[in-house]
């Protein structure tokens, strides 16, 4: 999968004036993008670079040296989730050995629309079936505490495996682009790809329900 049809099928339908976030790791540069297609060119630009893209929609152009706040995140593409495997990398905790381990503890009822395959992980996203834009704050702190929620359901899922798993549920979060490199071992890059894919699209709802059926 390209940079093009990752961000599309995040982006595809957002809202006109809100922007897309692309950083990059090595300058940590925040890149402000009103369409998919200036995303893309971005990507492609930074090819030599990790690169990753927000979860979430800004507002407006934050300039290069800062990151959309999570309370002024002004809409989201879906849920995720950032799956560490037990590696070189994260040697010292508790964790899945493969790809397939880490998924197995998400609801059956509820895969990933994609997962990407990151090098030393993997990134799971549930995207909805348009990106949800915030009217107001009480919104954005409701969409803030369903995060929370799901992160917590896949917190437990993984303890009760035994396993760590990092609830990393802030709107202002970032993950990285299909189609780019992993740089963060230099003499051992690796491409971040697609694992999986389903195609399955969310209403924000759908989460809401399973987890009040759970009592989280």
């Amino acid at each position: 999968m390209t940079p093009l049809d990752f961000l599309n099928l995040l982006w595809q339908f957002k809202a006109e004036e809100l922007y897309i976030l692309i950083w990059t790791l090595q300058d940590k540069r925040s890149h402000w993008c009103r369409d998919v297609s200036q995303a893309t060119a971005l990507v492609e630009a930074c090819r030599h670079m990790d690169v990753y893209t927000g979860v979430g929609l800004s507002p407006s152009d934050l300039g290069p040296h800062q990151r959309c706040p999570a309370g002024k995140i002004a809409g989201l593409s879906g849920q995720w989730a950032d799956f560490d495997l037990r590696s070189e990398a994260h040697s010292k905790r508790a964790l899945p050995a493969t790809i397939p381990e880490a998924l197995s503890i998400v609801p059956a009822s509820m895969p990933p629309t994609i997962v990407l395959a990151t090098g030393n992980g993997a990134h799971a996203w549930w995207l909805y079936k348009e990106p949800q834009v915030f009217d107001s704050d009480p919104e954005r702190q409701e969409a803030a505490s369903l995060a929370a929620r799901w992160q917590t359901c896949l917190r437990v899922a993984a303890a009760n495996h035994g396993w760590a798993f990092d609830r990393l549920s802030d709107l202002s979060r970032v993950l990285r682009v299909a189609g780019t490199t992993n740089f963060k071992d230099p003499a051992n890059p690796k491409p971040v790809e697609v694992f999986s894919f389903t195609g399955r699209r969310y209403n924000p709802s759908d989460f809401d329900e399973f987890l009040d059926e759970l009592g989280i």
